[in-house]
C-alpha cells in the first residue's frame, strides 16, 4: 500500500515528492546523531518526544501544503529544534547537564509550536 502510493506521488509529480522525501535521511541522521548526546543517555524519553513533535510538525506543514499547493521546504525550520542540542554541546562545548536543559527547553518549544498550530487550525 504504501509502495503504491509512493509511486503514484511519484507518477503524478516527481519533483514535489522527491522534495518531500528528502526529510526522512535528514530526520535519520540527526537521530544518529543524537545518539551521541548525554540526554538520550539519561533522558532518552525527553529526546524521543522532540523527535516526535518535529515530525508532527514536518507532517503538519506537509499538509497543509498539499491542501493548499503551499510550496513545502525540503530542509525545514523545526530541524532547527533537533540541530540546537547538537551544535551546544559539540560546537560550543556546553556541560552535559546544559545539554539536557536545551534538550528540554527544545522540546518545550516543539509543543509550544505544535499547540500554537493545533489552535491556529482549529478557529
Amino acid at each position: 500500500m504504501i509502495r503504491e502510493t509512493f509511486v503514484d506521488c511519484y507518477n503524478k509529480k516527481p519533483v514535489r515528492t522527491r522534495q518531500i522525501f528528502k526529510t526522512v535521511p535528514i530526520f535519520f541522521l540527526l537521530y544518529g546523531l543524537h545518539y551521541l548526546l548525554p540526554s538520550y543517555e539519561s533522558h532518552r524519553a525527553i529526546t524521543l518526544l522532540n523527535f516526535n513533535l518535529v515530525m508532527v510538525l514536518i507532517t503538519f506543514d506537509i499538509m497543509l501544503a498539499n491542501m493548499a499547493a503551499k510550496e513545502f521546504m525540503s530542509v525545514h525550520p523545526a530541524f532547527l529544534l533537533l540541530i540546537v542540542p547538537l551544535l551546544a554541546y559539540f560546537v560550543f562545548k556546553v556541560s552535559a547537564q546544559t545539554e539536557i536543559y536545551i534538550s528540554m527547553f527544545c522540546t518545550a518549544v516543539a509543543f509550544g509550536i505544535y499547540l500554537l498550530n493545533m489552535t491556529l487550525l482549529a478557529i
